[in-house]
């Protein structure tokens, strides 16, 4: 009896240590606290380091560290993969703190895009191409993007953002000469017609204006539009010398000629 009591003492003692040691030890000061919620996030301990971030929120509300502890425990979701949840506490953050220095410097709106940007759609070979499929979160990433430019001109993550704007812009321009070419492959030259005018007007930024102007050709050329068809082709020529795809409209003004379309 007692040796059965003996054993069940170690045990409650056993498992109150290891209770114990699987507690957080926090600290005495907001400062303390969020230093280490910082180490256990450069640790990549994300679920250690949200408890010490959110404690310095509740514990200290005041203190100047429960606004960096909320936006650190945004930057947590993003080092996560939860893109979704990041996106949702840098605005709500923005919104709570629209002063704050980290708000101020860009810092928050370059997070907002960039997990925009990392939701888009990406390449594996056992699926279709990420042009083909779904872009309404470049859409977002475009939105995003452009409204950080408008809002922080002088930011030193202007240039950063102005690199994810020509990939968003690169993709969604993709998808728009995917969508033309099904549009002309289905005889429906009009149509296509439709979707790279439209290309051009909402994404003046596009990189592959050369291409998709060039199909835009092609495609008034097939529809016996010669004049709308030249009038590209020629823009081209005279906006982009040298370009690749400018020296093909050059071949089709020529073809045109002997054509004497």
């Amino acid at each position: 009896m007692r040796l059965h009591r003996a054993v069940s003492l170690l045990l409650i003692a056993a498992a109150c240590a290891e209770d114990q040691a699987g507690e957080l030890g926090y600290g005495a000061s907001a400062r303390q606290n969020y230093q280490m919620g910082m180490t256990e996030l450069r640790d990549e301990n994300y679920l250690e380091a949200v408890k010490y971030l959110q404690y310095v929120k509740n514990k200290f509300p005041f203190s100047k560290y429960a606004a960096y502890a909320e936006l650190r425990i945004a930057d947590t979701h993003f080092a996560e993969g939860k893109f979704l949840e990041a996106i949702d506490a840098y605005k709500l953050f923005e919104r709570g703190h629209p002063t704050h220095p980290e708000v101020a410097r860009g810092y928050v709106g370059y997070r907002v895009v960039r997990a925009n940007v990392e939701q888009m759609p990406e390449d594996w070979f056992i699926i279709p191409p990420a042009y083909e499929r779904d872009q309404a979160a470049a859409r977002d990433a475009l939105r995003e993007a452009r409204d950080f430019l408008e809002r922080f001109p002088r930011s030193k993550y202007v240039k950063r953002v102005g690199g994810y704007l020509a990939r968003i812009v690169g993709r969604l321009t993709e998808h728009e000469i995917y969508a033309a070419n099904f549009y002309l492959s289905r005889g429906k030259p009009k149509a296509a017609a439709w979707r790279l005018e439209a290309l051009l007007e909402q994404y003046p930024e596009a990189r592959r204006e050369g291409p998709a102007l060039l199909l835009l050709g092609k495609t008034y050329l097939q529809m016996r539009d010669a004049p709308r068809a030249r009038e590209i082709f020629a823009r081209m020529v005279r906006e982009r010398p040298g370009d690749y795809n400018s020296r093909k409209a050059e071949l089709y003004l020529e073809f045109m000629d002997r054509e004497r379309m």
